[in-house]
């Protein structure tokens, strides 16, 4: 019970890092954000929501069309869907401030450790094993269905929420090309790091890395990973 309990704690934790980091992006969106966020906010532009609910409405519909598409969800996700819509409304408030950014170096400093933060927090819940997020479940079902590779999946999904975000009116941007190239191997190095954590510590009970990674070496294979949750 206590293994249990500590398991799901551990995937909270690494919620609220995916949160923080977007967020950070958010509060520095001058300079665009990642995609998903994109579409995110411009659905904010046209419906009577927050972000945090926005985020939490979409994330309900991708895992009901993910489910249909033969990918289940498991408990992780529904609490990775609904912590990050709730943390998304908090943190500004709480902790980061609603006050704008004051300068562009101060934006351009979010930019960066926005998408880092994404990384690592996207890292750390993955890391817990216990369900994919509702956007990397849609990923899985449209790999399966449509047997494309998982890579240009994942870039036409991408590709398809950053057009429709643009014309909802969301914040596209250098910002939006520094999370493309920023975001992918914060995860990588951020995992490599969580099975680091799991080996020499007691957390090897509860971290499980479901994919693999190296850190430009040839002891091990590399993975496919994923960004946003």
């Amino acid at each position: 019970m206590c293994l249990f309990f500590l398991r799901y704690t551990y995937l909270l934790g690494g919620c609220f890092a995916l949160s923080l980091g977007i967020a950070l992006l958010v509060k520095g969106s001058i300079f665009g954000v990642g995609a998903w966020t994109v579409f995110h906010l411009g659905l904010t532009n046209h419906l009577p929501m927050t972000l945090g609910q926005v985020t939490l409405a979409v994330g309900v519909l991708i895992i009901i069309l993910s489910a249909l598409l033969g990918v289940k969800p498991r408990i992780g996700t529904l609490l990775n869907m609904t912590s990050v819509g709730i943390f998304l409304d908090l943190i500004p408030h709480y902790i980061l401030g609603p006050e704008p950014v004051a300068s562009l170096a101060e934006a351009v400093i979010l930019v960066v450790l926005g998408n880092i933060v994404i990384g690592f927090g996207t890292a750390w819940y993955m890391s817990a094993d216990l369900g994919q997020g509702p956007r990397d479940s849609l990923m899985v079902a449209l790999t399966q269905r449509s047997g494309f590779p998982v890579g240009s999946v994942r870039t036409a999904l991408e590709l398809s929420v950053l057009v429709v975000g643009y014309f909802l009116g969301g914040p596209v941007g250098l910002g939006t090309v520094v999370s493309a190239v920023v975001v992918g191997p914060s995860v990588e190095y951020s995992l490599n790091f969580f099975r680091w954590v799991g080996e020499v510590s007691l957390l090897g009970q509860i971290i499980n890395i479901p994919v693999k990674t190296r850190l430009r070496s040839s002891r091990s294979k590399r993975g496919e990973v994923y960004r946003e949750g």
